[in-house]
């Protein structure tokens, strides 16, 4: 993204550089210390695949951060599994929810069985 940004015109001395981090909550906590250690504090505009731009929304309201997430587009050939994989990521990171979720939908779908058989039956 540097180099990108170096591309586009912006000075060397306007880019800083987070290259250690291993996962999202990781890059959004260091890019946040690497920006206060600058002297530039305040919100931020975190950018990310448009895939992830929910995960990584939901993620920085969690951390308390203040800023805005936007998303760059993603190859056709990648949409399908990147979207599945970030679904799937969404269900596990709120497992108490999709847990709620999936039970209520089962306990309906019981119901609905039982009173099916129960009314073909009697």
């Amino acid at each position: 993204m540097a180099e990108y940004l170096r591309d586009q015109g912006v000075p060397t001395s306007d880019i800083l550089s987070e290259t250690t981090s291993t996962s999202t909550s990781e890059n959004i906590t260091r890019s946040l210390e690497l920006l206060e250690s600058a002297g530039r504090p305040g919100p931020i505009m975190l950018v990310t695949s448009d895939y992830h731009v929910l995960r990584t929304a939901s993620l920085a309201r969690r951390m308390n951060v203040d800023a805005q997430v936007v998303g760059s587009r993603t190859a056709r050939y990648f949409v399908p599994s990147a979207f599945i994989r970030e679904f799937i990521a969404l269900l596990v990171e709120n497992r108490v929810a999709t847990l709620i979720a999936v039970g209520t939908f089962a306990v309906l779908l019981v119901a609905i069985l039982v009173g099916t058989l129960s009314s073909a039956l009697g």
